[in-house]
């Protein structure tokens, strides 16, 4: 995984009107809203969070994992109905807003990165369940540090989220792509992305410092899972090969992450 300059997304987010962030996340499948969370609100949050025990994922014990945080109370409880936040995605869905889950996660120190992938899977999945098979949802990350270039920033692969290429099939995940842009954003701004767009994570360079996010994924009402599916759910665990991605966006031969 790499960072190259020019696919550094650093647009002034605040200058954008509610049309054009409507563009950002149903066509480019993300958008920043800037500066939601006040310092004092950052504050409560990181001391919150820094007493919790956490879970590490299986590929590494750098990434580590709370889930369903939304009844720790406090300020993470209090964080679920921040008003710009759902003012925006009432707008976005035209319907009511329906919070689905509610986690916790941090980077620390030695994290690998994560590879891109999507979220939207319209069968369920083993990790994501049935949670994938709405039509529509979005996840909003709030970052309670500044995202830099150097601590695991988000990275997504624009436009991915509207191929119909078969390398563009939501179980398949990849090591990285040429079109890839990394988004850093200042502490109390939040990511939001559809979540069919192929994104993940860099990793962390830093020694001495983590990269936290608290991460809640809503819908709207009218957009439901599909728990009436009666199949397996599909595996989703990874191993590495090589496939050539150039119908998901732009050219260039990227590494894959299949499924065994």
């Amino acid at each position: 995984m790499s960072i190259a300059n020019s696919n550094i997304d650093q647009r002034d987010w605040s200058a954008l009107t509610t049309g054009e962030r409507i563009r950002m996340i149903e066509v480019e499948g993300y958008l920043v809203l800037p500066d939601l969370i006040s310092p004092d609100e950052l504050a409560n949050l990181k001391a919150q969070t820094a007493t919790w025990p956490t879970d590490h994922v299986d590929y590494s014990e750098k990434q580590r994992v709370r889930k369903a945080v939304q009844f720790e109370g406090g300020s993470v409880t209090h964080l679920i109905g921040q008003s710009k936040t759902l003012d925006f995605l009432r707008v976005l869905f035209g319907d009511e807003v329906l919070m689905t889950h509610y986690d916790y996660a941090r980077s620390e120190p030695g994290h690998p990165g994560i590879s891109l992938h999507t979220d939207g899977q319209p069968y369920g999945s083993e990790i994501f369940g049935f949670e994938g098979s709405c039509p529509h949802l979005v996840r909003v990350l709030y970052y309670p540090d500044d995202l830099t270039l150097d601590v695991s920033p988000f990275r997504v692969l624009p436009r991915s989220h509207l191929s119909m290429h078969a390398q563009a099939n939501p179980y398949l995940r990849y090591e990285d792509h040429p079109g890839v842009v990394t988004v850093p954003v200042t502490a109390g701004s939040a990511v939001l992305i559809n979540h069919k767009v192929f994104h993940g994570n860099q990793p962390n360079g830093r020694v001495n410092c983590w990269r936290s996010a608290i991460v809640l994924r809503g819908r709207a009402r009218s957009s439901r899972c599909n728990r009436g599916l009666k199949t397996k759910l599909p595996n989703c665990r990874i191993k590495s090969s090589r496939s050539s991605l150039t119908a998901i966006r732009g050219t260039g031969t990227s590494k894959a992450v299949t499924n065994p």
